[in-house]
């Protein structure tokens, strides 16, 4: 019998070992985007070179950026500018003992970023921005947009078993930098006031009820668990504004049922800075016999 088992993860799967092959891990609906970029990726170098830091700027489509960022030490609070960093595309391959997958990112090559000896950054996040040459977002047409920290913090979501991994990653975020690079300042600034208004300052977005995915009934019975992994863009109201195949199982499927499940659950947005905000849920289902 295939079941569908609800939780923060979900369950349900298939007779023989079969490895699945996709060409993309995005398929049947489009992400969304709450900034214009965001900062990801993050190497803290040691050593003589203590105090930088390796990053990209990335979002879901090409564009140039022009970014102000706040940072969140340990012992103080940080602000720096980047400047009309050019995001490309970086085709990434992904592999696990069942499924392989491309999924195309969109990021700077690395920047670096010089904070004070022995300081230790707790959080950042891009406060306001500016993007040109986005055809498909339209942030262009919106100038300087200021957007909010992500609402980070603890889930219950446990790390997926058998998680896919990229096979082709560069590794370039560990590279000191070069004679070309630019290493940016930062400035010391106050805390925003905002963090002190409440005890749980970051709270991440959450479900508030699971919708059970349906197992169709083109899908056969599988002899290994499958998961489908679903990114849930949530606004600060807690309504849904889109959602998207992220990690795909090997079976369009059953990332489809996923995907209707994650539409029709019900989510509570996050908190920032002590105040509703929008973000991200990892929606997971995992389909077994």
């Amino acid at each position: 019998m295939n079941r569908a088992f609800l939780g923060l993860s979900f369950s349900a799967i298939s007779s023989t070992a079969l490895f699945f092959v996709l060409a993309c891990g995005r398929t049947w609906a489009g992400p969304v985007e709450f900034c214009p970029a965001r900062l990801d990726g993050f190497h803290a170098f040691h050593g003589p070179n203590d105090g930088l830091i390796a990053f990209y700027v990335a979002a879901e489509s090409a564009r140039t950026v022009s970014a102000n960022v706040i940072a969140q030490g340990e012992s103080s609070w940080y602000t720096f500018q980047v400047k009309d960093v050019a995001l490309v595309p970086d085709l990434a391959h992904f592999q696990s003992s069942t499924v392989r997958f491309d999924r195309v990112l969109y990021h700077t090559k690395p920047l670096y970023v010089k904070i004070p000896q022995g300081e230790r950054i707790v959080r950042w996040w891009i406060y306001d921005a500016t993007a040109t040459g986005d055809a498909k977002f339209g942030w262009d047409k919106r100038g300087d947009v200021t957007c909010f920290p992500p609402p980070e913090g603890k889930t219950q979501i446990p790390p997926l078993a058998d998680a896919p991994k990229r096979v082709n990653a560069s590794n370039d975020l560990a590279q000191p930098p070069g004679p070309a690079d630019t290493i940016l300042a930062v400035s010391t600034i106050p805390p925003p006031p905002d963090i002190s208004e409440c005890t749980e300052p970051f709270v991440p977005a959450r479900v508030v009820h699971a919708v059970e995915p349906q197992w169709p009934s083109s899908v056969p019975r599988l002899s290994a668990t499958v998961a489908s992994e679903i990114e849930v863009a949530i606004n600060a109201d807690g309504s849904l504004a889109g959602a998207w195949v992220y990690t795909p199982s090997g079976f369009p499927d059953l990332d489809i049922a996923a995907l209707n499940a994650a539409e029709l659950s019900k989510f509570h947005g996050g908190i920032a800075l002590c105040k509703p905000a929008p973000g991200t849920y990892l929606f997971r289902a995992l389909f077994e016999e």
